[in-house]
This record gives structure tokens, sequence and C-alpha cells, in this order.
């Protein structure tokens, strides 16, 4: 398995090749086997390569925004485990994660009122 995780280009590949599938609307269970290495190793810089490649190939944002949804939710658990360095207290990501926290809990509490009506 290491060695897959350090071939970067190879699990890119079948990546692409898996997302693609998904855009094209092959059977997700029989590609979800296929690449199933693929996806337990994804990284969020694997998703920015993939989806700028998909850019250089044409594909509109709009065609990719149709499906990223079937596709994050296959990689969401293996993204999940990715091991990051959260940022430094005081540096500018540190606060855009503070406001970040605090929009999730406002929407929180204006979901709760929505839905008691």
């Amino acid at each position: 398995m290491s060695e897959y995780l350090n071939n970067a280009e190879k699990r890119r590949n079948d990546l692409m090749a898996f997302s693609m599938g998904m855009m094209n609307g092959d059977d997700g269970k029989v590609l979800i086997e296929k690449y199933k290495e693929a996806i337990e190793n994804v990284t969020p810089q694997d998703m920015l390569k993939i989806e700028d490649k998909q850019m250089q190939m044409g594909i509109t944002p709009d065609q990719i925004k149709g499906d990223i949804e079937k596709i994050i939710n296959v990689f969401v658990q293996s993204l999940n485990r990715y091991p990051w360095e959260k940022p430094a207290e005081g540096s500018f990501l540190f606060y855009l994660m503070l406001e970040n926290d605090a929009f999730t809990f406002k929407l929180n509490q204006v979901k709760r009122i929505i839905k008691n009506y």
C-alpha cells in the first residue's frame, strides 16, 4: 500500500478514470471496486489536480458540478482520514477557520428555526 501512496501519478490517473466513469454514467459499484485502492488513498491535493486536469480537457465547471457530489461522497471517508497540520494560531488560515466555525454555528441555528415551522 505504501508504494501506491508514493505513486501519486498512478493514483491520480486511477482517480481520474473513476471520476470520468462516474460522469459518464458507468456503474458506480463496479468503478468503486476497480479503483478501490486509489479511492482509499485519495488526498485533497489529488482532488485539486483531478479537477484542474478535467478543466484542461475542456470539461466545463457546470459539467463537473453535475457529478461532483457523488464523487465526493465516495471520497469523503478517505479525505476525512487524511492527516494534516492545523494552521498556527494567529495565522490568516487560522482566522478563516474560526470564521467558518462561526458561520456553521449560525447556519445550524437558522436550520433549527426553519425546521420548527
